[in-house]
């Protein structure tokens, strides 16, 4: 978990491979993050309690091994961590 940049995650081995899901959101809500992790396969869990100011935006994702897209848990950080920094820093553009 790096609740100060937004975003928690769970890594598990799943057959031949891994996966890993995630959720981003805005660090400002957060109140409390709470990890259950089991040795009994899929009983592993995250719990995070938001308390938004006004509307809540989360954003939940997942990645696997076998898709090219991540290599191992450290890729799965930094592609959560990249999402949770653009969430927090839009793109704003202003037309004149």
């Amino acid at each position: 978990m790096d609740i100060q940049a937004g975003w928690v995650r769970h890594w598990e081995p799943m057959e031949n491979s891994f996966l890993g899901e995630g959720l981003v959101f805005n660090p400002d809500g957060v109140k409390d993050a709470i990890v259950h992790l089991s040795e009994v396969q899929d009983q592993s869990q995250l719990l995070v309690l938001l308390e938004p100011d006004s509307s809540l935006t989360y954003y939940a994702g997942f990645g696997w091994t076998e898709s090219g897209h991540v290599a191992g848990v450290s890729d799965w950080d930094e592609v959560l961590s990249k999402q949770a920094m653009i969430v927090q820093n839009p793109l704003l553009i202003t037309l004149k």
